[in-house]
């Protein structure tokens, strides 16, 4: 039922294409980078994304922000050394390359500036 979407949500249409176009770039960046890791699925399945009720309710947040036409997303980040890239270049910190990797899917394709701090 959309009948709580604020006036300002984009329309349906627009929606579908958005979502189609962004399962599209998504698909690439997948294939990208199996292809940065010769191809081994298990990086993926060993990279950290869990079903967990966290990140169900992260990915609900960033439906309704789609849905509802938001102009910003923010994902804050807290964390160790790793998080803030230390022992490393500050541009290969897992927030920095999360930032780099998601900012073009959600600015060109879902209209939504996307920031990672």
């Amino acid at each position: 039922n959309f009948s709580d979407l604020p006036s300002s949500a984009i329309d349906v249409v627009t929606i579908f294409q958005r979502l189609r176009t962004a399962k599209t770039e998504i698909s690439k960046h997948r294939l990208s980078l199996l292809k940065s890791y010769g191809n081994d699925e298990k990086i993926l399945s060993t990279a950290g994304i869990s079903n967990s009720r966290d990140s169900t309710v992260l990915v609900d947040k960033m439906k309704l922000a789609m849905l509802q036409g938001k102009e910003n997303f923010v994902i804050s980040v807290a964390g160790s050394s790793v998080s803030a890239g230390h022992d490393n270049l500050g541009s290969d910190a897992w927030p920095v390359v999360l930032g780099d990797t998601l900012r073009p899917l959600w600015t060109s394709v879902l209209g939504v500036n996307f920031t990672v701090r």
